[in-house]
């Protein structure tokens, strides 16, 4: 008898283990349809004082629109000039910026808001995501430097870098440790946003996991997503279904689904973002809480990738195809909770 119970004690203990269970999570499904962007294929997408900035890939040009698509002012060209582009993959603004992972041409690539030249430098890393504070304060993650954050000024000198490195078998919360030497530089690939105060937060790509650092690169706290969202994004990970359409990619020489596609702070209410591989958006709030959960309907769901967020409004993009898309988050009281759904 003890046998049996070890055995299953120990049965138990590697099952991947889900974040705390919350109540009633405000719940509800968020209706994007096509937006009036002049852009054909539009990778990255950012918005900031009621513009939109939208880089089409095609020409290497940077779009700035106003709320309702209308063309502002057009930069950019292909080339390896300053101003000029060749394929970039990452690009955010902040107060004063536009900051843009110019890839093809291995550096960053620094704009004012209204699109005007201000400083480039070179970037010898493969980056995935870049983030930009309001003081002008660059993050990129790069774990082959042996932290997940390194921050940068707008001239690419190096200021500081923190957050410790983690395994894939440890941010999963299981005994399965098979990948883990392998996955040592993609499990701690990470989308990085930054509010208005210089919090820092980092949401890791292949496993339901957020850290909040404070502005000089302190951990203020690890949280996992709620739960049901948290099993359904390790059963993609570990278990996924040939049959279901997720987008997926090599990320340092690794074959994975992205489980967590873009994130971004609402600068307007100061939430956390999380476009996930479940065609939702996870709305966390200034604790990393979950706040409420937006099933997105309306597109191509599987392929959208990069998003916006201002306030109310949220724009969002696919990775193949063409097309922006434009929906409204529902205000909070409207929302219904998942454990009242859950009831009818």
């Amino acid at each position: 008898m003890k046998r049996a119970a070890i055995l299953v004690v120990s049965l138990v203990l590697q099952l991947p283990r889900l974040a705390t269970a919350r109540d009633a999570i405000p719940s509800a499904t968020i209706q994007i349809t096509p937006f009036g962007a002049p852009v054909g294929q539009t990778p990255l997408i950012s918005a900031r004082n009621s513009r939109l900035y939208l880089f089409d890939d095609r020409t290497n040009r940077l779009f700035i629109c106003d709320g309702s698509g209308r063309v502002l002012k057009t930069t950019g060209s292909i080339g390896d000039g300053p101003g000029q582009f060749f394929k970039p993959s990452a690009m955010v603004t902040s107060a004063h910026s536009v900051v843009i992972y110019d890839r093809g041409n291995s550096r960053i690539v620094v704009l004012t808001l209204d699109g005007d030249f201000k400083s480039q430098f070179p970037i010898k890393t493969q980056l995935y995501n870049i983030a930009a504070g309001d003081d002008d304060t660059i993050y990129i993650n790069d774990p082959s430097s042996g932290h997940l954050i390194t921050a940068l000024d707008i001239n690419g000198r190096m200021l500081r870098s923190f957050g410790d490195l983690s395994s894939l078998s440890v941010l999963h919360h299981t005994s399965n440790q098979t990948r883990d030497e392998r996955f040592h530089l993609t499990a701690n690939r990470v989308r990085l946003a930054v509010d208005k105060s210089g919090r820092i937060f980092a949401v890791f790509m292949i496993a339901p996991v957020i850290r909040e650092y404070s502005r000089d690169g302190t951990l203020i706290k690890e949280a996992g997503f709620d739960d049901a969202n948290a099993h359904q994004l390790q059963e993609l990970f570990w278990h996924k279904d040939p049959n279901l359409p997720i987008t997926s990619g090599i990320i340092d020489g690794n074959q994975v689904p992205f489980l967590v596609k873009d994130a971004a702070v609402n600068p307007a209410t100061g939430q956390l973002v999380v476009l996930t591989a479940l065609s939702k958006l996870l709305i966390f709030d200034g604790n990393c809480k979950e706040a409420s959960v937006l099933e997105i309907k309306g597109a191509m769901d599987s392929q959208l990738w990069k998003m916006a967020v201002e306030d109310r409004s949220i724009w969002l993009v696919r990775v193949f195809l063409p097309g922006t898309f434009h929906g409204e988050i529902p205000e909070p009281q409207s929302l219904p909770s998942l454990a009242a759904k859950q009831t009818h």
